[in-house]
């Protein structure tokens, strides 16, 4: 073995990244560099510069440096990057751990500076959570998401629904509690107006024809972040109602993305009408292989995408193809299933 392939066998074992059954050493290397990239980028939030935060282009730039440090190392990572699109590739991984972190909560966020955040840990089942601890600290590895076997920690201890900031509702009450006493207006219909896809396999997720059996949501789109609506048809007639701006906003999220929480509610819509597909998962050795029926709301999916590697590499990252350590798996599912989101295993 060479000391490259050294270096990597090091890695796996500080962070307990393990290699799938029937996993290529090819896609395993990857999921080896991406999370030590994570690992030591996540570092520079501990320079405080000023004493207090560092720049989101000092953390960007420590991202960017080992990305392009791992590229004359190690050839699996070369032949991801090379090409006519390397600087693309290289910030699209670059934008991409970073908003992982960012939307996770792994750092305190003001306008162009961060800050590590307040340490803390959630204990389920196995598996003790972890964030803001100090990058000295041993710590596993799923993705970009820290870990530790269950143990007494030394660390403040809350639960997995306030540390990642997830609803402890049923999945089916926010629809619930939007459909209700509703105020409805006459729609005119226009072109601009998509209707959300209530036919299985949701695929696209918004289409031109409304659904005329129940009550259901459309988006109009403008110059700027679209608006959406509640609608419904009643004897050839379309109605519509407003749905409150401050619903659809998540504030760590910004730009047009900040409305992206009316996933909270066309998947609490698909609950409630029974059709909401699960989470199919199958087991490959000490990973497990996920495949998303649903994008899910904006909290559960940040989490996911925390503690997850991307299935592919050569592709901008998909939120429905997932690859997890096995029992950091075991512990998200028992948070989601608490509150309706459901897992079948292929």
């Amino acid at each position: 073995m060479n000391r490259y392939g050294s270096l990597l066998e090091r890695i796996s074992s500080e962070l307990r990244i393990k290699q799938g059954i029937t996993e290529t050493a090819k896609d395993y290397h990857l999921r080896i560099i991406y999370s030590a990239i994570g690992r030591m980028s996540a570092a520079s939030v501990w320079d405080k510069l000023d004493d207090t935060s560092v720049s989101v282009q000092h953390l960007k730039d420590r991202i960017r440096r080992l990305i392009e440090g791992y590229y004359y190392s190690f050839s699996e990572w070369r032949m991801l990057l090379q090409g006519d699109n390397y600087k693309e590739n290289v910030e699209r991984i670059v934008d991409e751990i970073y908003d992982v972190y960012l939307k996770a909560g792994y750092f305190y966020h003001t306008p162009y500076r961060i800050a590590p955040a307040t340490p803390c840990c959630s204990i389920v089942g196995g598996v003790q959570f972890c964030r803001g601890l100090p990058i000295g600290e041993s710590q596993f590895v799923s993705g970009l998401g820290t870990y530790l076997p269950q143990e007494n920690s030394a660390w403040p201890i809350t639960s997995a629904d306030e540390m990642f900031h997830l609803s402890t509702k049923d999945i089916r009450m926010p629809w619930e509690n939007i459909a209700q006493d509703v105020q409805w207006l006459k729609m005119q219909t226009e072109s601009n107006v998509d209707y959300l896809n209530l036919r299985p396999p949701f695929r696209p997720y918004w289409v031109k024809q409304p659904d005329r059996n129940c009550i259901s949501i459309c988006k109009v789109s403008t110059n700027g972040a679209p608006m959406y609506y509640l609608y419904r048809i009643e004897q050839g007639q379309a109605f519509y109602s407003p749905i409150p701006e401050w619903m659809l906003l998540d504030p760590v999220w910004t730009g047009e993305e900040r409305h992206t929480n009316y996933r909270l509610f066309s998947n609490s819509l698909l609950a409630c009408l029974g059709i909401l597909p699960p989470t199919r998962f199958h087991k490959n050795g000490e990973i497990v292989f996920l495949n998303l029926g649903y994008r899910m709301p904006p909290r559960e999916m940040n989490l996911i995408k925390l503690y997850s590697w991307p299935s592919s590499f050569y592709t901008p990252a998909s939120p429905f193809r997932r690859v997890m350590d096995h029992a950091v798996f075991t512990a998200i599912k028992a948070v989601l299933e608490k509150t309706g989101f459901s897992f079948e295993e292929e």
